[in-house]
């Protein structure tokens, strides 16, 4: 079963923590709820 579309909070909340892990001078991973890799930092 596929997973509902983000609503507007959702989209909002992804889009500042994408934004923290992009400007962020140490080394960060985001992991979902099943320890997934979403995002990870370049550092």
């Amino acid at each position: 079963m596929a997973a509902p579309p983000p609503n507007d909070s959702e989209d909002a909340a992804l889009g500042l923590t994408m934004a923290v892990i992009t400007a962020s001078p140490a080394p960060l991973l985001l992991l979902d709820g099943e320890l997934r890799l979403v995002a990870a930092s370049e550092s």
